[in-house]
């Protein structure tokens, strides 16, 4: 036992020569089972919203006490905040609002002009959107050049630090968080002209991943893989899914619908979409009812 205090300096001397792994060297955090990870995801529509957990299943309805109801709404992979899009009560123009998950006090955290939507939020309180600067047209709905402009920004929860991400003929929408923090989203030169493309936050970097006439409703894999995207026709909508580097298959159609809102559910083999006003999931061949959503209007809104 006399030698014992010997080979433990002995030890800790060795331990303290041994290499140690650099930063780069370590895995991200983001890397580690991004499937597993807490991840919300929001459905509705202007008669209310819900929030869904993916691994749980269950959903929760929103009681957001605005004087509108949300066109656009968007929920942190946490849970915990909330981005929306409505009417401003005193201008009529849809704007671009913050609040915690209970959404007592909702604040501006957009631009007092122009219409904004499609809003993402990020855990680390980030809020991307698109904005139009246009007063009187409606952005992206036809192929004249004073509706085909529409550019990409994120801003802080708090409304701090507004940044323009794009600045370039088109509409630019759908955004699409990847694990590295690029930006996914969807470019529209021409009504049949649509591209998904990624782009670095850091250095402005930008590629296309795939070319579809009718991209709409973008979601990202939480791995970074593969996305999902929806396709709509004539009174119905297709959900398509594509690898990196492999072409758009579809998944699922929705007959007498507009829109299906796709979303990755707790596996890869899992999407999420809403139709005929409930949440669903797609698991291979099977197709689970996960709950209803809120009725038009919802008990309680204010009207």
């Amino acid at each position: 036992m006399s030698n014992y205090p010997k080979l433990l300096t002995l030890m800790l001397f060795l331990t303290a020569l041994a290499p140690r792994a650099s930063a780069s060297d370590r895995a991200p955090v983001l890397s580690i089972e991004p499937w597993k990870r807490l991840r919300h995801v929001a459905f509705g529509g202007a008669g209310g919203w819900s929030v869904l957990e993916v691994h749980r299943r269950t959903l929760e309805p929103l009681d957001i006490r605005f004087p509108t109801s949300p066109a656009a709404l968007g929920v942190s992979p946490d849970g915990t905040m909330i981005a929306f899009v409505a009417l401003d009560p005193a201008t009529h123009r849809p704007g671009l609002y913050a609040c915690a998950r209970n959404c007592e006090a909702p604040r501006a955290v957009g631009f007092p002009e122009g219409r904004h939507w499609d809003p993402l939020v990020t855990d680390d309180g980030w809020i991307y959107f698109a904005h139009h600067a246009g007063l009187e047209s409606t952005p992206c709905v036809d192929d004249s050049p004073e509706h085909r402009s529409a550019q990409l920004w994120r801003v802080k929860f708090d409304g701090g630090l507004p940044e323009r991400l794009t600045n370039e003929e088109g509409c630019h929408y759908g955004e699409g968080l990847l694990p590295d923090g690029s930006l996914a989203f969807i470019h529209k030169r021409a009504i049949l002209d649509r591209k998904i493309e990624i782009l670095n936050t850091t250095s402005g970097e930008r590629k296309v991943v795939l070319a579809h006439p009718r991209p709409e409703e973008l979601a990202i894999a939480p791995d970074g893989n593969s996305l999902l995207f929806s396709a709509p026709g004539f009174n119905m909508v297709t959900i398509l899914r594509a690898g990196q580097g492999s072409p758009a298959k579809a998944v699922f159609v929705i007959e007498r619908a507009s829109i299906a809102r796709p979303r990755f559910g707790a596996s890869e083999n899992e999407v999420l979409f809403q139709a005929y006003q409930a949440v669903w999931l797609i698991d291979g061949n099977a197709t689970l009812k996960l709950g209803d959503l809120p009725p038009f209007p919802p008990t309680g809104r204010p009207q």
